[in-house]
Order: C-alpha cells, then sequence, then structure tokens
C-alpha cells in the first residue's frame, strides 16, 4: 500500500489498484521533508507476472519487494556500527539507497509514522522467501522516494546509478504525458 491523496486527504491504496490514481499526490519524502508529487505512471506493472520476492519483516510492517528494487536504510553496518546516527544529522547524511538482496536481518530502514507524521529507524526482525503474482512500481513526479507499506522506498530497481536513473525518469515523464 502507498498512500495517494483522494478528495483532500492521504489514503492507503493497494498497488494493484493504483492505475485509477494517474495523476494524484501521493505522498513523497525528499530533503528531510514529507511531500507530495504526482503519480506519473508505472516504470514496472504486470498483474500477472509470478516472481520471486523479500518478504522483509519489521515489527509494525511487512514489505514484499524484489531482491533488485531500491530502498533506504541506516548507512553503515548494523553489527560493526559504522554509522553513528546524530539526531542533527540530515537524511541524506544518515541513509544509504541500496538493493534490497543485500538486507541483512538487524539493519535498520527508515519508517513512516502515521500517528506522529515523522520518518524513524525500525529494524528488520526477518527476511523471508517469498513468490507472489504481480509486479508494481509507481513513478511519482519527483522521481523518487516514497512509502510502500510505511518503507520509504524508491521506484529503481536494478541499476543504481543516477545518470541511468535520470534517463528512466525521462522515459517516465514522457509516458506519463502520453498517459
Amino acid at each position: 500500500m502507498t498512500y495517494v491523496k483522494i478528495n483532500g486527504s492521504f489514503q492507503n491504496v493497494t498497488l494493484q489498484d493504483m492505475e485509477q490514481y494517474y495523476g494524484h499526490p501521493m505522498l513523497t519524502y525528499d530533503d528531510d521533508n514529507f511531500s507530495e508529487a504526482k503519480f506519473m505512471t508505472f516504470v514496472h506493472i504486470d498483474h500477472g507476472f509470478i516472481a520471486p520476492f523479500l518478504e522483509i519483516v519489521l515489527n509494525s510492517t511487512r514489505l514484499t519487494i524484489t531482491e533488485n528494487h531500491l530502498l533506504y536504510k541506516l548507512r553503515g553496518n548494523h553489527k560493526t556500527h559504522a554509522y553513528v546516527y546524530n539526531t542533527n544529522d540530515t537524511f541524506n547524511e544518515c541513509s544509504e539507497r541500496v538493493f534490497s538482496g543485500t538486507l541483512v536481518i538487524g539493519d535498520f530502514l527508515c519508517v513512516f509514522r502515521p500517528d506522529t507524521q515523522t520518518l524513524e529507524l525500525e529494524q528488520i526482525v526477518s527476511i523471508n522467501n517469498v513468490t507472489r503474482v504481480g509486479i508494481y512500481s509507481p513513478m511519482p513526479e519527483c522521481g523518487e522516494k516514497f512509502f510502500v507499506n510505511n518503507v520509504l522506498v524508491s521506484p529503481y530497481s536494478y541499476i543504481d546509478m543516477p545518470i541511468l536513473n535520470s534517463v528512466h525518469y525521462a522515459y517516465a515523464k514522457v509516458v506519463s504525458y502520453l498517459n
């Protein structure tokens, strides 16, 4: 589920149902602030695609995601404490975008708390291999961070190179215009 503004307020919408909300604002996160950006198109969409996924379990939520999809975690390794989080750090200073297949139990992900309207760190308690039908990756107009099941994710997968992601974004913008 992701947050889409419907009739003036953000509501949870399943990714499978997002097609009816083209042009609606999505809840996004950029420059240490919550914001909204228009839902442009899907980077990937296939209702019948059967694929292996990772089910990442945190204390408050679960995220089902392909291992090649990008999301945000606390910088460094939780076991070596390579990064010491300072409350004055910006999001970009304390987080890194990684492929979900590189995550391990104990890593910390960025999770939206709807009740307090804050972004917090939450530790992964288990990672399971599952098979699911359907693959969906919506693209907000800002081209970046949004929430799925309250976990901060990227619309991109397979390649983590800003220049290629920019080309992918430009293509999505054209597709959105044609829709």
